[in-house]
């Protein structure tokens, strides 16, 4: 059992020894024990383990590519220095010399998805160790990201189009949320929807886009935009030789003519009184004076 007793060599008071036998531990000198035989008795220095807290703490969200911070605290027990391992899924990150520090702590960066074990080993004097892990192991996750496209490029009034996105990376199931814009103009919004999700162009001609929102389990969440479609109605000129323009006024330079009346065009946008139009390989402005569209 530990006793204090004088040693030679002038240690002084020892706490924590035990006499006579090694029991693994580390010889520190000769002393007298008031026993029986008050021979000299070979006084062996108790072996008490290390003890330490440890811990992980990440630098953002979790993300591939992010730092973790590796924390050895509190170490008591054991003797005199400390070697500190520092491990990753097993395999050795940083060794930290011998130092009668108390705490360390080192950096880590996550290269890749999966899962990660971290683990500390703390080696004293004595050569004798203790191995730490984090509580639990823990999750790097790549950045969400995705891709919308719209198709086709050109519809008809009245009829479909059809969104829909690709996901990558994230951890599943997903939430979204599709935002729909006519002209720039938000006019619809919608949650929770299928992949690929149709919408109905009575809203009018001209330009549709969409942006899309998903959110993975983790809560992180990703966006994008689609590529534009444009809607057309069909409208019919109302008299001859009628003057397609660059812009939307008569200060414009003419591109063309539509010289028959009743002549189909496809009509793409209304500005200010003027029909933006397609006739042929003609492409430009209309005054709404001279086209009918139904």
């Amino acid at each position: 059992m530990p006793i204090s007793v004088g040693v030679h060599g002038g240690l002084g008071n020892i706490v924590d020894i035990v006499v006579g036998e090694a029991g693994g531990v580390r010889p520190i000198g000769w002393a007298y024990v008031g026993d029986a035989s008050n021979q000299p008795r070979l006084v062996w220095q108790k072996r008490r383990p290390v003890s330490a807290s440890f811990s992980v703490n990440f630098s953002g969200l979790g993300l591939v590519g992010e730092s973790v911070t590796l924390t050895a605290s509190s170490v008591t027990g054991g003797s005199g220095h400390y070697l500190y391992t520092f491990k990753m899924n097993g395999t050795v990150i940083r060794t930290v010399p011998s130092t009668t520090a108390t705490s360390y702590s080192v950096q880590y960066v996550c290269n890749y998805a999966g899962s990660y074990t971290a683990s500390v080993t703390i080696t004293d004097a004595n050569d004798a160790t203790n191995t730490f892990y984090a509580e639990y192991a823990f999750f790097i996750i790549t950045n969400i990201s995705i891709s919308v496209s719209a198709s086709p490029s050109e519809v008809l009034l009245g009829n479909n189009i059809e969104f829909s996105w690709v996901v990558s990376n994230g951890s599943p199931p997903y939430s979204n949320e599709i935002q729909v814009y006519r002209n720039n103009s938000l006019i619809k919004t919608a949650g929770d929807i299928g992949n690929p999700w149709y919408l109905g162009t009575d809203n009018g001609f001209g330009e549709y886009s969409a942006y899309v929102t998903v959110t993975d389990s983790w809560g992180l969440s990703a966006g994008g935009w689609s590529n534009s479609v444009s809607v057309y109605a069909f409208g019919y000129t109302s008299g001859s030789n009628v003057n397609v323009r660059s812009g939307p006024g008569m200060e414009y330079s003419s591109v063309g003519q539509i010289s028959a009346t009743g002549s189909q065009v496809a009509v793409y946008d209304y500005v200010s009184g003027w029909y933006y139009i397609s006739y042929g390989s003609i492409r430009g402005y209309i005054s709404s004076s001279y086209l009918v569209v139904p």
